[in-house]
């Protein structure tokens, strides 16, 4: 049996504090609708208990599906990508969900692909950071759910060679 790391109490609770401060801060923007853009598979509960969890705006959902980790516990560095966006995006304002970041490399990637659409403002969410793993490159997440230490993690979306996805807690490998 693996070890738990964030239980399911924690991760409900702590999705609820980001949902009403991403609402927040987009509404006090001006938004009244936001484009979410999330990374499959990792972040199917993350971004579906968000979206769930997020008030006053109208939201539109959309997924990019990207890999640098293939079956792996480390990130091989190459990333694969397949996006073609299916919900509006230029002169929207874009919520970009992940589960986890790590390097960076990935995510910043994906945020370029973004950007590239002209979104009218682009902000970032991860369930999970690894600050230690950074790259000094690395793009800045705006919201975070958990800090966690350099360990290989799965459940509640994130998978170990493709199994634990529907574990409601995060674990250790």
């Amino acid at each position: 049996m693996s070890e738990i790391l964030i239980s399911r109490t924690k991760i409900n609770s702590r999705v609820k504090e980001l949902a009403e401060r991403i609402s927040a801060d987009f509404s006090a923007s001006g938004a009244e609708k936001i484009s979410i853009i999330w990374v499959a598979n990792g972040a199917v509960m993350f971004a579906a208990d968000l979206a769930r969890n997020i008030k006053n705006l109208a939201v539109s959902m959309d997924c990019i599906k990207c890999s640098s980790y293939g079956e792996q516990t480390i990130s091989s560095g190459r990333v694969q990508t397949s996006f073609s966006a299916q919900i509006p995006v230029r002169g929207e304002h874009v919520l970009f969900i992940d589960d986890i970041i790590d390097t960076g490399n990935t995510s910043k990637e994906m945020i370029g692909k973004i950007k590239k659409l002209r979104p009218k403002s682009l902000k970032t969410c991860f369930l999970l950071s690894k600050e230690a793993r950074r790259s000094a490159k690395a793009i800045k997440p705006d919201y975070v759910g958990f800090e966690i230490p350099d360990l290989f993690v799965y459940g509640y979306g994130l998978d170990a060679k493709l199994i634990g996805r529907n574990l409601p807690d995060i674990r250790v490998m």
